[in-house]
């Protein structure tokens, strides 16, 4: 990893880059191309318009954008003046950005224009009106910018020799991103300028192997810390290609950017390639025959879905594991021996270990709480200390996912902590049921076992299944087959089918609203 007393990470991914060249394809947007000199000249023109509308260093910048090489010149910019860009999904509640707003204080707001009127609705957006950019067409609102003046000749050669980045301590806040917020509202997490540099070394790089001949498409957004990772940091510093999308998933549109732009690497979330594979049949051959690597993060890949998987396409999904506090994955499979189940080996740069609820390091074979150390530095939260000294420790990051280590030194996942619940005083981790029925029973998308109270105040587990259709008979067959396998206590008291589980902003399954929804259903 780079070492400098004082560095710019824009600087570094759009200039320093090792043999990377300027004219070379570097963002693939619709049927456009723009290349590494072309980022960077828009990059510098923007960075020059903030410091002449007053953004400073360790101003806060909010990002409201859709996916597209706007995104990625937005971005940079704020980083190149020294100010800190916050990536935030631009389809965000009011109420949920009327707090982040408050909580962050920004100096400026980049904001999609079909998105302003929401933004608008924000009760305290009258301190932030005269920051705020529009990306589209200028608005009858009070904008100061927007896109299409922002950019109107990228061709322009050495547009910015005189631009000049800001420059700060390696250990410098760089962005911030926010946390998906499933156990309350979300943390902004502050990374410093070395973050991505080290993780795109050590993972795409040295893991995954990617480098100036592939070409990158990843389904989670740049809003999300490893859609960020995949889009934005991983091309700039490897001198691969991203495909950017600004809609939103949908498998047609997935498969027809395949078949146009012939991506290289898919990045993807479990629920995406089980989607994929329900229309596997009306695919045409061949389909993914560009792809020599699909990723899995986000969630837990199950065995079953990767086995399906590569018996329909013919190469198995590699799975891993990251977090926003960490910044992107770090234990991930390796390309050489990827292993079906499990969730692979710590990536070079992070040390890992598994712990007791005393901090004690447990046994191989045994479930604990996962702690990770990178070697950079590890910031926290935003202003919220009493979070940063529950969850960080001595440079180690509590994960709060139950982890398990095998005997060949690759580990497992096994659930999430505040996932568990107690029958009869005995634990139960949710993730082992589901994973027997989402194995046995195709027809079920989605399952979560939760814990409720009954009238007596008495734990009780209760079995959510997501199917696209009722099935009168599916809760008693599921029944029959936990009977035969599993003991006792871990059977479900009861069988609630539902088209749609309830998720957050980024998707994640919110299994308290579902334990609500129970305890209101039965009140």
């Amino acid at each position: 990893m780079l070492k400098s007393a004082t560095l710019n990470l824009a600087e570094i991914l759009l200039r320093k880059s090792d043999r990377m060249s300027d004219d070379s394809p570097s963002v693939i947007f619709e049927e456009d191309i723009y290349t590494r000199r072309q980022i960077r000249n828009a990059t510098e023109k923007l960075g020059a318009y903030l410091e002449s509308k007053y953004i400073t260093p360790d101003d806060r910048v909010i990002l409201l954008l859709n996916d597209t090489p706007f995104f990625v010149v937005a971005f940079l910019a704020v980083i190149s003046v020294g100010a800190i860009p916050v990536p935030i999904n631009p389809k965000i509640s009011v109420e949920s950005l009327d707090a982040i707003l408050q909580d962050s204080r920004p100096r400026g707001i980049f904001v999609e224009e079909c998105e302003l009127k929401r933004l608008i609705q924000v009760s305290n957006l009258e301190i932030f009106k005269e920051n705020i950019f529009v990306q589209d067409k200028f608005s009858s609102q009070k904008i100061e910018h927007s896109y299409n003046s922002l950019l109107p000749h990228w061709e322009t050669k050495n547009l910015s020799d005189k631009f000049n980045y800001y420059h700060k301590k390696p250990e410098s806040v760089a962005f911030w991103q926010y946390t998906s917020g499933t156990t309350g509202f979300p943390k902004a997490v502050m990374h410093t300028q070395e973050v991505m540099l080290h993780n795109t070394e050590q993972f795409a790089k040295n893991t995954l192997h990617i480098n100036s001949k592939d070409i990158i498409l990843s389904v989670p957004k740049m809003f999300f810390g490893y859609g960020l990772g995949n889009s934005l940091f991983f091309p700039l510093l490897t001198g691969s290609t991203v495909i950017l999308e600004a809609g939103w998933f949908d498998v047609e549109e997935l498969i027809e950017n395949i078949d146009f732009h012939a991506p290289t690497v898919l990045f993807a979330v479990p629920k995406v390639y089980s989607l994929i594979l329900k229309k596997a049949d009306t695919l045409r051959k061949g389909v993914f025959d560009s792809v020599r690597l699909f990723y899995s993060a986000g969630s837990h890949l199950p065995k079953s879905l990767n086995e399906r998987w590569e018996k329909h396409f013919g190469k198995p999904i590699l799975d891993g594991i990251g977090s926003t506090e960490i910044g992107h994955v770090f234990i991930s499979n390796n390309i050489e021996n990827p292993l079906k189940g499990k969730t692979g080996f710590p990536v070079n740069g992070y040390e890992v270990k598994i712990c007791d609820e005393n901090c004690n390091i447990v046994n191989n074979q045994e479930v604990g709480e996962l702690w990770v150390k990178p070697n950079y530095k590890l910031l926290g939260y935003w202003e919220n200390n009493s979070a940063t000294l529950q969850k960080y420790c001595n440079g180690w990051y509590k994960s709060g996912d139950l982890f398990m280590k095998n005997i060949d030194n690759s580990f497992s996942y096994v659930g999430r902590a505040d996932d568990l619940f107690k029958v009869n005083g005995r634990w139960i981790a949710p993730l082992e049921i589901e994973q027997a029925i989402l194995t046995n029973f195709e027809i079920i998308e989605d399952a979560a076992l939760i814990g409720v109270q009954d009238e007596d105040e008495n734990e009780i587990p209760v079995m959510y299944l997501q199917t696209a259709f009722d099935d009168d008979t599916l809760n008693s067959k599921i029944n029959q087959y936990l009977v035969n396998h599993f003991e006792r206590y871990k059977i479900p008291y009861t069988y609630i089918q539902k088209r749609e589980f309830p998720r957050n902003e980024n998707g994640k399954l919110l299994r308290k609203k579902l334990a609500l929804s129970y305890q209101q259903k039965t009140a």
